[in-house]
């Protein structure tokens, strides 16, 4: 019994503050299949969420602790088609397309880091969220989130580099210039403490 209540709370502490991470699947036949951002870093009992967007893909584990896959899946514009993963083991994980071609550009990675203490169990935290407009954006963006305590925002390209950073921002709305970007896909991510959400914008 005691063995077993051991597992429970270990479980529970694991899943106390995970994070959901998005990635976007597209690509078609004149599109270049990618993953978006193609490379994580994330925390033991985290979630990866894939989000297929266009064309025909799937997500299918090459090396790692435990092997995963989503199956062939369909994509299409609004990103309803989605395929989830949470990480308890720790270690490096790589993964592909399996689609004939795609496997040249449609790769990633994800590395789980991190442990849990009981320090986590005593802190529960508010779940985090945000709005963002306009979407697409080509002057300027509003980031209005919930929550009254800090958090850092970042603004990073499909390729996961950040580009902007607004670190321990207390406001709860806030208006940022995104006149200097190029064209394209980008996402925002704010953070508070281990918890990370991030949302897509399009800058055009």
């Amino acid at each position: 019994m005691k063995l077993f209540f051991t597992f429970l709370l270990s479980s529970f502490m694991v899943c106390a503050n995970a994070a959901i991470w998005e990635v976007e699947v597209g690509g078609t036949t004149s599109q270049t299949p990618y993953y978006a951002p193609q490379h994580l870093v994330i925390q033991v009992g985290d979630m990866v969420r894939w989000t297929f967007v266009s064309g025909l893909h799937n997500v299918t584990s090459t090396s790692g602790p435990e092997a995963f896959a989503s199956g062939d899946l369909i994509g299409n514009s609004n990103g309803s088609v989605t395929y989830t993963k949470t990480f308890t083991q720790l270690g490096i994980y790589t993964y592909n397309c399996t689609f004939e071609g795609h496997s040249q550009t449609q790769f990633g990675s994800i590395r789980v880091e991190g442990t849990v203490d009981m320090a986590e169990l005593q802190a529960p935290q508010a779940k985090l969220d945000f709005k963002l407009w306009p979407n697409p954006a080509s002057d300027r963006v509003t980031i209005e989130r919930s929550g009254n305590l800090a958090v850092d925002v970042s603004i990073l390209d499909i390729a996961g580099k950040v580009v902007m950073v607004d670190q321990n921002l207390g406001d709860l709305r806030k208006e940022y210039s995104v006149a200097g970007l190029s064209t394209g896909i980008y996402f925002v991510e704010i953070k508070q403490n281990n918890q990370v959400l991030r949302k897509k914008l399009v800058i055009r």
